[in-house]
């Protein structure tokens, strides 16, 4: 998150403050993408949770779920363009997580976010995550609401 916010001084400041307790590697910019059209629309982060969480698997999924909703809006902000800290603001109308297989968040994982629909101020957005070892451990889903932040 260092490398990225220094390219994007005053835009990162939200996204390093969770880079306190979430570390993550970003596959590609997420604060200047330009607009993701069909069929390249997928976006690839890895992430895991700073420090070692109690062996306790309910502890992961919670950490987990959280996660999982700190970049899945992004998805729908690359279908339109602008990325982080630019000029349109998202919030998460709902989100839900299917669990297949237990996962430690306290060890790396690879996100895969996509959006097949963002239009009308709304963003359909679909997440899988992946264990370091190829083992897919989980379905995301989200709704969201994506609005320019001049009207």
């Amino acid at each position: 998150m260092d490398e990225v916010s220094a390219a994007h001084p005053g835009r990162a400041t939200g996204a390093r403050a969770f880079a306190r307790v979430v570390e993550q590697r970003f596959l590609e910019d997420p604060f200047d993408p330009a607009p993701k059209t069909p069929p390249h629309t997928q976006s690839h982060t890895w992430f895991r949770v700073t420090g070692r969480l109690p062996d306790d698997p309910g502890v992961h999924a919670a950490a987990l779920t959280f996660v999982s909703d700190l970049t899945l809006l992004s998805a729908g902000l690359a279908r339109i363009g602008g990325g982080w800290g630019g000029e349109h603001v998202g919030a998460s109308l709902d989100h839900a997580v299917w669990f297949h297989r237990p996962v430690r968040a306290d060890q790396w994982f690879l996100y895969e976010t996509d959006s097949p629909a963002a239009a009308s101020g709304r963003a359909m957005n679909l997440g899988q995550i992946w264990a370091a070892d190829g083992t897919h451990v989980a379905t995301v889903a989200q709704e969201g609401l994506i609005r320019s932040l001049d009207g």
